[in-house]
């Protein structure tokens, strides 16, 4: 399954660009948004980007006459693959926010769960297809991390662990006091 820009028409450049752009009103009927949605979008599409979301991480738009130039996107030249595991998650995910949401859910997350059903190769796919082809860690107190940590708050002890970050891009060691 493939994921692509959210607005067809649009493509990553600037103003400068020699081509021709879509102009809003196509966009908006390919994608069947009202024109101030769309205008309401690209309000916040600035705010997208990739980590570590510096300005020069983010999403450049310029509205110019009627026209739309995307800039600073390229990672939307590709449409997005998504692994089997990415879209196992995505499937529960979806699932979950159903349940949550009851008879409030969309047509459009329902037509996205059936997508990514077909992409996983379930013809008439549920829950229990996509669980089944999932490995869960066992969340027994007996078994593994879990039950060094269940001993640790037991006994009041500080727990010594590597931690991740993200932004600084570093792993660094931390004690803490398992509740």
């Amino acid at each position: 399954m493939t994921r692509r820009h959210g607005y067809a028409g649009f493509s990553p450049s600037y103003p400068t660009s020699s081509s021709t752009r879509a102009p809003p009103s196509t966009s908006c009927a390919r994608c069947s948004v009202s024109r101030s949605q769309l205008i309401g979008d690209l309000n916040l599409i600035f705010l997208c980007g990739q980590p570590d979301y510096t300005p020069a991480d983010l999403i450049d738009v310029v509205m110019d006459e009627d026209r739309v130039y995307i800039g600073m996107a390229d990672y939307f030249a590709r449409p997005l693959r998504f692994t089997p595991s990415e879209l196992r998650g995505l499937y529960l995910a979806c699932r979950a926010l159903v349940e949550l949401s009851g008879a409030a859910a969309s047509s459009s997350l329902y037509s996205a769960m059936e997508k990514i059903g077909r992409s996983l190769g379930l013809e008439e796919v549920g829950a229990q297809d996509v669980e089944k082809s999932l490995e869960f860690a066992s969340l027994s107190p007996e078994k593994g991390t879990l039950a060094e940590l269940a001993r640790a708050c037991e006994r009041r002890l500080w727990v010594q662990m590597e931690y991740y970050s993200y932004g600084r891009d570093e792993i660094t060691r931390r004690r803490v006091a398992p509740l």
